[in-house]
Parts: structure tokens; C-alpha cells; sequence
């Protein structure tokens, strides 16, 4: 009786599968870190996650607390540049930026989570939409692979940089879990309690 009724709970796990397996796969989870080595003066950390399917992107940025520090997106150069720039106070802009200091400021579409400082780095989570209102906001890849950055720090008011890297950080993809899985461990669920009983 139990064989009975296992084998039809496989045979059923099975055309589950089968029907998942045939629908459209959601896009992956991407997600790196990287540092901006700045010796003598403090490093710039990146950690970005992007999620394309949840249309959800984090950043975790880490900084010098007694000034500002800035990453670009998207590009190694200044120029044109998507960028985040977190102030002396934790404060976040964002700006498009352009060539010796002619920055443009931006409507802001990312939102500070938590900002903290241990000793003399201060860290910020961030969090906005993967697609906004297109360029220059939309610059964050839907792929795996190294993707072009730009970072810098500064004293004071945030200005004309100490210094300043181009760079990059590599995206993995971490596949969320798929529904076939979530099919197969469910109908496991239900053999195990139906042993129980």
C-alpha cells in the first residue's frame, strides 16, 4: 500500500518536473565584491548584488568616515559616469559625472538602508531598482562576468577626488533555487508525512 502510493507521488513529482523544466528559467542572482586600494589613504569596498528577476539591486559600500568616497558604474573613466558618492555624514547622491569637477546631480532613485562607522571606515547599504528611468541610471548588467568600475575618495565636501582608480568587479551568478527542486522536495514532504501517519 505504501510502494502503492509512493510510486504515485513519484510518478507525479515526475510530470511536475517535466512542466517546470519546460517553462522559461528566471534570470540568475549576480553578485560580487571588489576594493579600491588607495595606500596611504582609506580603500573604497564594493559589494553589488544584482537581482534582475525581484528587480532588486544592493550595494554595500565602505569608505573613509572623515570624508567622501564614490563609486562609478558601468564605466572606468569619469566621464558620463552613473555614480554613487557617500559624504562625510553618511548622506548618499548620486550624480552623472562629467570631465574636471562639471558633475551633474541627479534625482535620486536609491535609498540608504544603514550607515555605521567602526573606527575610521564607514559602511552604507544601499538599495534601488535594477531599471529606472533609463540612461544614465540603468547601467547595471543582466550577465555574469567582470564589470567596469570607478572609485574614489576625498577630504571634506565631496569634490575634487585625493584619488581615484578605474577598476572592476566580477559577477558570479548564484541561481536561485528552481522550481523543479521546490516541486520535488514538496511531494517529499507530503510521502513523509503520509508515512507518519
Amino acid at each position: 500500500m505504501v510502494q502503492s502510493a509512493f510510486r504515485s507521488l513519484l510518478s507525479k513529482a515526475l510530470l511536475l518536473t517535466a512542466v517546470v523544466l519546460s517553462a522559461p528559467v528566471s534570470a540568475d542572482i549576480l553578485t560580487g565584491s571588489t576594493v579600491f586600494n588607495f595606500t596611504p589613504n582609506p580603500s573604497v569596498a564594493l559589494n553589488l548584488t544584482v537581482n534582475t528577476t525581484s528587480n532588486v539591486i544592493d550595494i554595500t559600500m565602505s569608505g573613509r568616515s572623515d570624508g567622501w568616497f564614490a563609486v562609478g558604474f558601468g564605466n572606468t573613466d569619469m566621464d558620463g559616469t552613473y555614480a554613487m558618492v557617500i559624504d562625510q555624514t553618511g548622506a548618499l547622491s548620486e550624480y552623472q559625472l562629467g570631465p574636471f569637477g562639471a558633475n551633474t546631480l541627479l534625482t535620486g532613485v536609491a535609498s540608504v538602508l544603514s550607515s555605521s562607522v567602526v573606527g575610521s571606515t564607514r559602511t552604507v547599504q544601499i538599495q534601488r531598482d535594477y531599471t529606472t528611468s533609463g540612461p544614465p541610471y540603468d547601467v547595471f548588467p543582466s550577465l555574469g562576468g567582470s564589470y567596469p568600475l570607478a572609485g574614489a575618495t576625498g577630504a571634506g565636501a565631496f569634490g575634487y577626488h585625493l584619488n581615484r582608480a578605474g577598476g572592476s568587479v566580477f559577477l558570479t551568478s548564484v541561481p536561485e533555487p528552481s522550481s523543479a527542486f521546490l516541486v520535488l522536495a514538496s511531494v517529499g514532504t507530503c510521502f513523509l508525512k503520509r508515512r507518519r501517519r
